[in-house]
């Protein structure tokens, strides 16, 4: 009698227990959008602190709906969403570019600005290390630096003020020694390039506005009847996307500083 209870019970333990189990799945995916307005409750609740909003609406009045916005992942209380400048409709509707990603094309230079300053990031003069107005800065150093890239007329502001004064050359306990003003703004960056009997030229760093410097290799011990040749020469830095940027901005003196031994 026992036996035949227990046989009898199971099933309907494994029936109550499926009964539950998809009664808790429908619960849980009521869940998700317990409004039924095709909008997930955690991203209204994420965007909006309420589920008020509906699929209809359009908050930020990009001209795209909430419920666009949520399934291509974009923002609905922001008109423009990857901050670059050009609004998500505008990147979607006329502007062929992607409203999540500030620099379309990956040439680090962002969407919104060359759209402003060279009407087509598409076009084959817009790339980075092209000259568009050609006035001898490539577009790239004058998105950095703040001038028009389109317009030979624009330089980087100060730009006739960047440059070294009263350089030497001397020796400090039998080293090559070099001493210079510096007159770069504090984000410059400056190389001192040596070229040992006219061959390859090297690269040492220094801090942005230091104004002398040391070779401390030692190379002069090596031989005698040689001579090294040194420049200074001066970066501007700047950050954009995760890289800095270089921009070259000259060196001094032309004729470079030798030392013979």
């Amino acid at each position: 009698m026992n036996t035949m209870t227990f046989t009898m019970k199971r099933p309907l333990v494994i029936l109550t227990l499926l009964a539950v189990v998809l009664a808790f799945g429908t619960l849980s995916a009521k869940a998700e959008d317990s409004d039924y307005d095709g909008l997930d409750d955690y991203w209204e609740y994420i965007y909006f602190a309420s589920y008020s909003e509906d699929g209809s609406g359009d908050p930020d009045g990009d001209g795209l709906s909430n419920l666009y916005e949520h399934d291509h992942g974009l923002n609905p209380t922001f008109t423009d969403s990857d901050s670059d400048g050009l609004s998500d409709s505008y990147e979607i509707f006329i502007w062929p570019s992607n409203p999540l990603n500030p620099d379309t094309d990956g040439d680090q230079m962002i969407d919104g600005w060359e759209n402003a300053t060279m009407g087509d990031w598409r076009a084959t003069t817009a790339n980075a290390n092209d000259d568009l107005d050609n006035d001898g800065w490539p577009n790239i150093e004058e998105f950095c630096l703040g001038s028009h890239p389109n317009d030979a007329d624009s330089h980087p502001t100060g730009s006739t003020n960047w440059y070294f004064s009263n350089i030497a050359g001397d020796w400090v306990s039998g080293q090559p020694h070099l001493t210079w003003e510096n007159y770069f703004p504090s984000a410059t960056y400056i190389k001192i390039t040596r070229s040992i009997n006219g061959g390859a030229v090297e690269e040492f760093a220094t801090g942005g506005q230091d104004t002398e410097w040391t070779d401390t290799s030692g190379f002069t011990s090596c031989c005698s009847g040689g001579y090294a040749t040194y420049r200074i020469v001066a970066w501007y830095i700047v950050y954009y996307q995760n890289h800095d940027h270089f921009v070259y901005l000259g060196e001094a003196p032309n004729d470079g500083i030798t030392f013979s031994w």
